[in-house]
């Protein structure tokens, strides 16, 4: 008897290479299967947001009468004071970057019995992010379209109209969840005086354009939440 025919005839080695078969016959299996893909990265956020803001240059100071009769002076800045958008977050595929583009409306008012002022514009803005797990920080464009100061003939303060501005805007912000970030922003952005409505107080019409700024800082930072979906 040859040294082959003893191996292959042994108990021990038929048994042993009947299991080697049987354990392997799944993986075998397994592997004429399809790969299943990788569940694709997400592409684009679209979110909502709303900001509280704060700074800029006073553009009015005024005593106001509430609905409940007391007095009280309150002012309205170039900066202040509720930022509302909405937008979209798309992601850069294969690297930590995203880009937001937002449209908003931004505005400070007094509103009361005995008249109301308000400082609107709406602003554009186009920031890129760099994703860490949670953080994100970005650094871009703000451009504020249609700036406006407007105040009632009670108010007797005149319409403003300023010219559209382009500013930076600067973020930081912490991301609690999947769907939701907190963060800080810091817009830097001037406004350029363009028009001036004449004032009516009803013994004819006088105009204070010799005495409004012809040029006023809207710089701000604010406290901004942004819900993701």
């Amino acid at each position: 008897m040859s040294l082959r025919s003893l191996v292959a005839g042994t108990p021990f080695f038929t048994k042993s290479l009947a299991t080697l078969l049987i354990s392997a016959t799944p993986v075998l299996a397994l592997a004429d299967l399809p790969t299943e893909a990788p569940a694709p990265q997400k592409k684009v956020d679209f979110l909502v947001g709303v900001g509280l803001t704060f700074g800029g240059d006073e553009l009015a100071d005024v005593i106001v009468e509430d609905y409940d009769g007391d007095y009280s002076s309150q002012e309205v800045t170039a900066g202040g004071l509720i930022h509302l958008y909405t937008g979209i977050n798309a992601y850069i595929p294969d690297s930590d970057f995203s880009i937001q583009t937002t449209i908003g409306y931004h505005v400070d008012g007094i509103f009361a019995s005995n008249g109301s002022v308000a400082f609107t514009r709406y602003p554009l803005e186009i920031i890129p992010y760099y994703n860490f797990s949670r953080i994100r920080i970005g650094l871009g464009l703000s451009y504020h379209i249609n700036p406006e100061f407007s105040g009632d003939s009670d108010a007797a303060l005149g319409d403003r109209e300023y010219d559209n501005a382009l500013g930076l805007v600067a973020s930081v912000e912490v991301k609690l969840g999947s769907h939701f970030a907190l963060g800080l922003h810091y817009t830097d952005i001037e406004y350029d005086l363009s028009k001036v409505e004449p004032v009516y107080y009803g013994y004819g019409y006088t105009s204070y354009g010799n005495d409004i700024d012809k040029k006023v800082d809207g710089s701000n930072v604010g406290i901004y939440g942004t819900f993701l979906f």
